[in-house]
């Protein structure tokens, strides 16, 4: 407790759910005195887990080779704290920028030549709420050769175009 002898009492850390009473004593300077107790109930919390989101898997097509991965419809009852986008498979010489957010921007998409095409790469969100809870998700793409006709489907999704 802090502040017990001026008029705004603090209280921190309660270690356990309970009951707690505490009585204000007040004194004029007369000597006369009133107490007055009031009551606290300290209830646990009920922190859930977050849940990550990284929305539907993308399908992109030659002659574009970047992607906006989209992880901002994540929740939490209370806040997320950190982002972290990790590429699980694929071949692992792309550009990433933005890791560390709910957004991921992934450039240098290519064919793979052990993989052929379509060349599928996966990548998980990983999200932690201030108490240190966790949760994954994951999205794939998929990286195929395309025509002019395909690539202009997916330019809602897509921010660049091979050289």
């Amino acid at each position: 407790m802090k502040g017990t002898s001026t008029p705004h009492l603090e209280l921190l850390n309660f270690s356990s759910t309970g009951d707690y009473i505490f009585r204000l004593t007040v004194m004029d300077t007369t000597g006369q005195k009133s107490s007055s107790n009031v009551s606290v109930v300290v209830l646990p919390e009920n922190n859930l887990p977050p849940v990550a989101d990284t929305g539907p898997d993308l399908m992109v097509a030659y002659p574009y080779t970047a992607a906006l991965l989209n992880g901002n419809s994540s929740e939490d009852d209370y806040r997320i704290d950190t982002w972290a986008w990790t590429q699980l498979t694929g071949p692992s010489d792309l550009v990433l920028s933005g890791a560390d957010s709910p957004y991921l921007t992934v450039e240098g998409l290519h064919i793979d030549a052990a993989m052929g095409s379509p060349t599928l790469y996966l990548f998980q969100l990983s999200i932690w709420d201030y108490h240190n809870l966790t949760n994954t998700s994951t999205v794939t793409i998929t990286y195929r050769k395309g025509t002019a006709v395909d690539a202009k489907s997916f330019s809602s999704v897509l921010t660049k175009e091979a050289p």
